[in-house]
């Protein structure tokens, strides 16, 4: 809860009065916190609140601008060392599974000025396991 939940909002609350106009803060949740696991309930419910978080600080930072976003990654491969299974690119409708530079790029994409009309969003980075989970074969 500490990790996930409280030092997010910790973070948010002591930075706020510093934190310049027109800037973007971006939350880290998962797809954990938008479809339920047994195995993982804590995890899963923290993601979630980030998730509400991200929504719910859209309006208390309208007077400076800041945008408010979250990336809600799934299944991302990040031990080299272990050796993936091809079942395990199967699931992913984009036939691979996730990488950390998916990550990055998607949370550079966020943050981008550009992008300033997006605020308030959590974005699924999951290779579109997700409409696997619900349409499945």
């Amino acid at each position: 809860m500490n990790t996930n939940l409280s030092v997010p909002v910790f973070l948010v609350k002591e930075l706020r009065p510093i934190m310049s106009e027109g800037g973007s803060i971006l939350f880290t949740g998962s797809y954990a916190g938008q479809q339920a696991y047994s195995s993982s309930l804590v995890y899963g419910v923290t993601k979630s609140a980030i998730h509400f978080l991200t929504k719910s600080l859209v309006k208390e930072l309208e007077p400076k601008q800041i945008r408010v976003n979250a990336i809600a990654p799934g299944w991302i491969h990040v031990r080299e060392e272990e050796q993936l299974r091809p079942e395990d690119h199967a699931f992913h409708p984009s036939g691979r599974v996730g990488t950390p530079e998916d990550i990055a790029r998607a949370c550079l994409f966020l943050c981008d000025e550009a992008n300033d009309f997006l605020n308030g969003q959590t974005l699924t980075i999951d290779g579109g396991a997700t409409i696997r989970m619900i349409y499945p074969e």
